[in-house]
């Protein structure tokens, strides 16, 4: 399976160190499905820069969300940690779906995060944010980049043309980049939406089968 993965870990480390750098020193972190690669290397991320700048990592300030009716949950993570921590000055959010989220838990609980009382900052973006959150600092990932990378060759067999047999028939080969639309659309697993887009020349071949076309070998 072609994937292309971006440093999480580099990238928390260098969002949580520049809120350490702007003076916020009590920087929580809303993050969700530790068992994702994805999520702890932006958790180590988030720890290592505290730890650099000689800052306590502070049990209290960690919220981890539960998937499940994470747009609940949300309210009782971040109701649990200002109750701990009231004087909490900053957030890390491993993700735009959970930022999105706390856009609404502050709205509804009447925090103004805009009033430059508060550090943001989120791990990849989303147009919200430019409205609800223009403070906020992100992680921007190379879309671009990452679809043309991640590659799918697409082979289209015609099975009604001139010499076609029961095994064998003509074939054309191309390949595609997939250009997703974010950084992933749910919160159980990273699915994406997105488009093909053409990534190379057509290329001619003859399609052989041995499994009534289950599956194919290209030449």
């Amino acid at each position: 399976v072609n994937y292309v993965i971006i440093n999480n870990e580099e990238s928390s480390y260098k969002l949580v160190r520049h809120l350490i750098d702007k003076g916020f020193r009590k920087i929580a972190i809303i993050t969700t499905n530790p068992h994702l690669l994805t999520m702890d290397m932006r958790r180590e991320g988030y720890a290592n820069a505290l730890s650099d700048a000689h800052i306590r990592i502070n049990p209290d300030l960690y919220g981890e969300v539960t998937y499940v009716n994470y747009q609940e949950n949300i309210y009782s993570t971040m109701d649990r940690i200002f109750s701990a921590v009231p004087d909490v000055d900053a957030f890390f959010f491993t993700t735009h779906i959970l930022a999105i989220e706390a856009l609404r838990y502050f709205y509804d609980r009447g925090i103004d995060i805009n009033d430059g009382n508060w550090g943001l900052a989120c791990m990849h973006e989303d147009s919200l944010f430019r409205v609800l959150a223009p403070k906020m600092n992100i992680a921007h990932f190379p879309i671009e980049e990452i679809g043309s990378n991640a590659v799918r060759s697409l082979i289209l067999v015609d099975l009604s043309a001139t010499g076609a047999t029961a095994t064998t028939a003509p074939a054309m080969k191309r390949d595609y980049a997939v250009i997703p639309d974010s950084e992933g659309g749910s919160m159980d697993a990273y699915t994406y939406t997105g488009n093909f887009r053409s990534k190379g020349e057509k290329v001619t071949g003859t399609a052989t089968t041995a499994d009534d076309w289950q599956t194919i070998t290209f030449a």
